[in-house]
């Protein structure tokens, strides 16, 4: 798989590396003509779907995907990709661009036709022969944290170059884990290559990394290699890489009870600031890192220098249960039975509503949280496991926001307590099928990837059938 961007106000397309080798497009920005540079790469009986498709994504607010042949301006053999693309708006509900995923579906059919398969390592994990809707759980999952990623970087920007600048670092680092995961067939990724692949770029013999074999689950990677990715910039800009005497070391040891304890220490550069900045970054780092680790990051500005400390617990590790499907964009709203679609239209006021957000995927909670808010909305609890939901869950509350899944658990017991106090909730799920929980409470169902509008347009169907249920 590869990733995308396009950015509407330059009209132009940020081509990632894995990208460049996918289709043969140069790697870097392209001006995209209004969409002529890339139409000429397609056959015409493509070019007119492919059109419809980004005027639907654009103007609809929702996820497409189309099957497309494309060839490369380098005159390769066209190629079957799958490519499936979603809006990117900002802070504001405002469109600024498109993200896209590329699959080569080309590929997959000749595996599926019989092909010898490539020698496979042995061991747990998914094979060669992997279903189609881990495939789709996986895009799903990358289109969600670039959606996710664009739309917070936008809101704390002070412009869009500055907003595209941090934004396509953070796509970049989605990008190198998803390459090594997948050199690994998502078996996880070692932390020492993780380490390698995040700071290798930055000046040499000045960074310095070492610490045992420890093997991060995919989940774990993701949060990681993104908490380095946003240490090593700040180090660029503002702390210990940022003068010639700097420089940068990182430990990790294994803990007794699993996980690890990782420590960055920066020293020799300048001394920081007595109270930095809360932007984005920071807010990655301490809020969304260590809950995707299960454990914990701090951090210590030092007058020697920035002291950064990351615990992940034993769930971080490869071989722990993990579940696919994070999610963000536009999505449907279905009623109970009626498969009708709600909340297309715009906002839905939900000024003053006090509401609990349930979702284990923190970068997804975190823009819920910052959306539902902006809209008015009173976000007294967020939480990312069953028994933190179950905790909140008998604060006062006018609407809850229930992610079906809790990394393996069903959210069953907090929907139960909702519906016994009167609560109305929704469900979010990426998950095609209306059985478990979701057919077990006449509740509205969120299809993943979804955006604030709709979360907020469910919640006030969700009041409206509870009002009519107590007159």
């Amino acid at each position: 798989m590869a990733e995308f961007i396009w950015d509407a106000g330059g009209d132009r397309i940020h081509v990632s590396a894995r990208l460049a080798e996918l289709t043969g497009l140069p790697e870097g920005v392209l001006e995209t003509r209004g969409g002529a540079y890339l139409a000429a790469c397609l056959p015409a009986e493509d070019r007119d779907a492919a059109r419809a498709m980004i005027r639907d994504v654009m103007a609809g607010r929702r996820r497409r995907s189309l099957l497309i042949r494309f060839s490369g301006p380098n005159g390769a053999p066209p190629r079957r990709l799958e490519i499936t693309a979603s809006p990117i708006q900002d802070g504001f509900g405002q469109l600024i661009g498109v993200a896209g995923v590329l699959r080569d579906i080309g590929e997959e059919e000749t595996r599926d036709a019989g092909s010898a398969p490539a020698p496979w390592p042995t061991g747990p994990g998914p094979g060669p022969a992997e279903d189609d809707a881990e495939q789709d759980h996986r895009v799903k999952n990358l289109l969600a944290a670039i959606q996710s990623l664009a739309t917070l970087s936008a809101r704390h920007a002070s412009s869009m170059e500055v907003c595209l600048d941090a934004f396509l670092g953070r796509i970049d680092t989605l990008g190198v884990t998803h390459s090594l995961l997948t050199a690994r067939h998502w078996r996880g990724v070692s932390l020492n290559s993780l380490a390698e692949a995040m700071l290798g770029r930055l000046p040499e013999g000045r960074v310095a990394w070492a610490g045992p074999n420890l093997v991060l689950s995919p989940k774990a990677a993701n949060a990681l290699g993104l908490a380095l990715h946003e240490l090593a910039e700040n180090a660029l800009k503002h702390g210990a890489l940022s003068a010639d005497s700097g420089r940068v070391d990182l430990r990790w040891r294994e803990l007794p009870e699993g996980g690890f304890d990782l420590e960055w220490v920066e020293s020799g550069g300048p001394p920081p600031a007595l109270n930095p900045d809360r932007g984005f970054g920071r807010t990655l780092l301490e809020r969304v890192s260590g809950r995707e680790l299960g454990g914990e990051v701090s951090l210590a500005f030092t007058p020697r220098g920035l002291m950064a400390r990351l615990v992940g617990d034993q769930s971080a590790m490869a071989g722990e249960a993990r579940r696919p499907g994070l999610g963000r964009g536009a999505a449907r709203i279905e009623g109970d039975r009626d498969g009708m679609s709600y909340g297309d239209d715009g906002p839905a006021d939900i000024s003053g509503l006090r509401l609990l957000v349930v979702e284990d995927a923190v970068l997804l909670a975190l823009e819920l949280e910052t959306g539902l808010t902006h809209a008015g909305a009173k976000v007294v609890g967020v939480a990312s496991n069953l028994s933190e939901a179950e905790r909140m869950v008998e604060v006062e509350l006018d609407g809850a926001v229930l992610d079906t899944n809790l990394n393996g658990r069903s959210v069953a017991p907090v929907a139960a307590r909702l519906a016994g106090r009167g609560v109305p909730f929704i469900f979010a799920t990426g998950y095609g099928e209306t059985s478990g929980v979701t057919s077990e409470f006449a509740a509205p169902v969120v299809r993943k990837p979804y955006n604030v509008h709709q979360i907020a347009a469910a919640l006030l169907v969700a009041r409206s059938r509870a009002l009519k249920t107590t007159s």
